[in-house]
């Protein structure tokens, strides 16, 4: 909400907005995959915390289900601020997409909100939860001679933040042209949104900020591919 924003409002045209997700997913996925990133094609479409993405190996080949197979052997990755519940494995084989983390709130709401309830009459809401998190961080960062990532980060749900950050100023400063997902301008790249409004999509960062790679039209439920 507040990319598009600065977006619709700001009179910016370069806006890019990171998020840990699609890093934390394409980490985990290469290792599940025993292959090399490097070696992986992605294209992921959608909105910030609500998107799909696509995988092929470096001939192009779509690995969609193989990848599909393995994650539901080895559910390591997940953040910890989601409550690890498996999708259904038909579904996800129907799309052949791999869909964000946070879609287990929609896919698995009858038991999200289940586990929610039970957390909300023992531990506190996740918003109690987070806010002792970063009470305790807070505390940390008191201290001028922390000089290591503080476990708790990854208990917030913000590993890999400073990365993605680090690597996106680095590929505009050096115009490295590197494949990051972010959030920015659509510009045609998911042909079912308008062109002006953001998306977390595929892109390539260098001097002149975000340039999208072009996704298509997303499938319907239902659709076979």
């Amino acid at each position: 909400m507040v990319t598009e924003a600065v977006l619709r409002y700001g009179n910016w045209e370069k806006v890019i907005r990171i998020c840990n997700i699609p890093v934390a997913a394409k980490m985990r996925e290469a290792e599940v995959l025993g292959m090399d990133s490097e070696n992986l094609i992605y294209q992921f479409a959608g909105v910030n915390h609500f998107h799909w993405h696509k995988v092929a190996d470096k001939d192009s080949n779509d690995i969609a289900l193989t990848l599909i197979d393995k994650l539901f052997d080895n559910s390591k990755g997940i953040p910890k601020n989601i409550y690890e519940i498996p999708y259904f494995k038909e579904q996800l084989q129907q799309m052949k997409m791999i869909p964000c983390d946070y879609h287990r709130y929609y896919y698995r709401f009858e038991e999200i909100s289940t586990h929610n309830l039970e957390e909300y009459r023992t531990i506190g809401t996740r918003a109690e939860q987070v806010k002792q998190i970063e009470h305790d961080l807070f505390e940390l960062y008191k201290n001028p001679a922390l000089n290591y990532k503080p476990k708790q980060l990854e208990e917030r749900g913000g590993t890999y933040y400073s990365d993605a950050a680090c690597e996106t100023i680095a590929a505009i400063y050096a115009n490295k042209n590197t494949e990051m997902v972010v959030s920015t301008r659509n510009n045609g790249a998911i042909l079912d949104l308008p062109s002006e409004c953001t998306v977390e999509v595929t892109t390539y960062i260098g001097s002149q900020g975000a340039r999208t790679v072009s996704f298509g039209s997303l499938p319907t439920a239902g659709y076979k591919q």
